[in-house]
């Protein structure tokens, strides 16, 4: 992490040499999450797709917010990841100066469980983007041929996530119903909008 953020000599721009890092402890944020959860959580406990996807639609029949299907990605993961999210942002802040941490969230910010939904939902979207968005991909294809409906009543968006966790080692039940739950709430074209990878040192904008 030293070594990523300290490259004064190489990004000459003060701005964007901040806004580098930003994105830089994000992504190390990101990991960080996806690999403790990997580490603390069982690998045998993913439910089948049936399930994920049922649960994930009695979810969405409740009308909650974004805001309030993040909150409930977050407080699906376990207090060792948190721990450990904690102090991996800590690290890798303590590295930057101290006007640039005070424009950052805090350690303390980060774990709370709408901020860590953002961080869980942020490290996964990559994962899963290219299955859902790639136009040669089966979701794409029934999307194109039957609409939405199809995706949603065939359960495509459960298989992709359980699919997804397993390849990660991430046994979570809940988590995959709940990020089930968060993309079909999105909806396709606003996932596949939204989310399109980006470069580390393209311009910014604000996550989703």
């Amino acid at each position: 992490m030293a070594e990523v953020l300290k490259n004064d000599s190489i990004i000459k721009s003060e701005n964007k040499r901040f806004e580098f890092r930003r994105a830089v402890i994000e992504r190390f944020d990101q990991e960080g999450a996806l690999a403790a959860l990997s580490e603390s959580i069982s690998h045998s406990d993913l439910p089948p797709e049936k399930t994920v996807h049922k649960e994930a639609i009695e979810i969405l029949k409740q009308g909650l917010t974004e805001d309030e299907l993040r909150e409930m990605l977050g407080a699906s993961v376990p207090q060792a990841v948190k721990d450990y999210l904690f102090r991996v942002d800590r690290i890798s802040k303590n590295l930057l100066t101290f006007d640039q941490r005070k424009m950052l969230p805090s350690p303390k910010e980060v774990i709370k469980n709408k901020s860590l939904g953002l961080i869980l939902f942020g490290g996964f979207k990559r994962r899963i983007y290219k299955y859902i968005c790639d136009e040669k991909s089966d979701v794409y294809q029934a999307w194109l041929k039957d609409g939405i409906d199809s995706i949603l009543d065939k359960g495509y968006l459960a298989n992709i996530v359980v699919t997804a966790l397993a390849d990660l080692r991430i046994g979570a039940g809940a988590l995959a119903v709940r990020v089930t739950a968060f993309i079909m709430n999105q909806g396709i074209t606003n996932f596949c909008n939204k989310n399109k990878p980006r470069p580390l040192m393209a311009l910014r904008k604000k996550p989703n």
